[in-house]
């Protein structure tokens, strides 16, 4: 099968007949706030005044399709349009198949040029993309300080974690005690490589999960 995208359900070659040609991605903006303070040189960069840190405006993605030699180009424009124009799903490139985005797709061009036929597709999507497969980090408990160390990715997330005795969690100057369940704390945000210390109230297992995400 020749590369291509799937947009949820569908790909671009196997299912569309389309020859992908090019893909351009626009990256994310960073949300800045850079205020003018009058009389000073230069103005103050409030960004990640709120200690969440820098966010992001959403990113573009155009495609470029052709058609095949011999294929309609009125039954195609009719296909593509009924099945992407206005779909919101996840997208996976053949390319990049571990990872995937979330997005609202639109046909915005049919070009006709003969012998040259185009279908131009845009997308908005969330400024990271998604790793496919949850990230998980598995443990024995004990009553015995146990220290964990977790690698999140570049997305900061807040994970999900499953006890199944009662567990003192401490991270930074964060100390609390979670029954047996699954929870998520939004105080307990993380990014990069993070250390977690976990003990808990006699043997059991802690699993924490989380889904990593990187720009572009």
């Amino acid at each position: 099968m020749a590369r291509g995208t799937r947009f949820g359900s569908i790909h671009s070659n196997a299912d569309l007949g389309l020859i992908q040609q090019a893909v351009e991605i626009t990256p994310p903006e960073p949300r800045t706030n850079i205020v003018d303070v009058p009389g000073a040189n230069g103005g103050k960069d409030l960004t990640e005044a709120l200690g969440i840190g820098v966010t992001y405006k959403d990113c573009a993605i155009t495609w470029t399709f052709a058609l095949y030699p011999g294929s309609s180009w009125a039954q195609k424009r009719s296909l593509v349009s009924n099945a992407l124009n206005g779909l919101a799903c996840h997208i996976v490139f053949d390319d990049d198949p571990e990872w995937y985005y979330d997005g609202r797709l639109s046909v915005s061009k049919y070009e006709a040029e003969w012998p040259l036929r185009q279908i131009i597709v845009e997308a908005v999507c969330r400024p990271y993309k998604r790793r496919i497969m949850l990230s998980q980090e598995t443990a024995a408990l004990s009553t015995t300080e146990k220290l964990l160390t977790l690698e999140i990715g570049d997305m900061p997330v807040v994970p999900e974690i499953t006890v199944d005795v009662q567990t003192t969690l401490t991270w930074g100057d964060t100390r609390l005690t979670i029954n047996p369940g699954t929870h998520t704390f939004p105080a307990l945000r993380m990014k990069g490589t993070q250390q977690i210390t976990v003990k808990g109230s006699a043997p059991g297992t802690i699993k924490i999960e989380w889904r990593e995400g990187s720009l572009a």
